[in-house]
């Protein structure tokens, strides 16, 4: 997710960029020293912990629906329901059905990471239950896009494209 920047989920982004940054920095700053920093960057999880479990999907839509209903007229009227339900939606169709219920390919890689003489600098692990997992190829071309193509398919997954008196209260 350090790769994509996707609406609805700014914080948790902002925490995989610094720590992708970070490790970047290190990566490069330990060359001198014949120590390697790799980076592993799992695709898409959620089955495999339990980020997407019944409890947690509990907790995130109480939290949004907390916020919705703290919010004030003008913000609701701006950003709409849609949008304050965003982590919630996200979890409820990508989580457990649409993610890796085994976390063996990430461990791989660590393991490789960990053992291998040269090891990569990045370690990108798909994930998903079906033929290809999503968030992994879009972290694989989203920066080799125009970004008024990613930006759309991101505001189209997520309904960010729409004006505020087309979403809905």
């Amino acid at each position: 997710m350090a790769r994509l920047n996707y609406p609805g989920n700014s914080n948790y982004q902002i925490s995989k960029h610094g720590v992708e940054t970070m490790s970047d920095s290190l990566r490069l700053e330990m060359i001198k020293f014949g120590v390697g920093v790799s980076i592993i960057e799992p695709g898409e999880y959620d089955a495999a912990t339990s980020c997407s479990s019944t409890g947690m999907c509990k907790r995130v839509k109480a939290d949004c629906e907390q916020m919705w209903d703290k919010a004030s007229e003008e913000v609701k009227a701006v950003y709409g329901k849609d949008y304050f339900y965003l982590p919630y939606e996200n979890m409820r169709q990508y989580g457990e059905t649409g993610s890796s219920s085994t976390p063996n390919p990430v461990l791989n890689a660590i393991e490789d990471a960990l053992l291998n003489v040269h090891p990569k600098p990045r370690y990108l692990v798909d994930g998903g239950s079906g033929l290809i997992d999503k968030t992994a190829i879009m972290a694989r071309i989203d920066s080799l896009l125009p970004e008024y193509i990613s930006d759309f398919i991101w505001s189209s997954r997520t309904g960010c494209y729409k004006s505020p008196r087309d979403q809905s209260v």
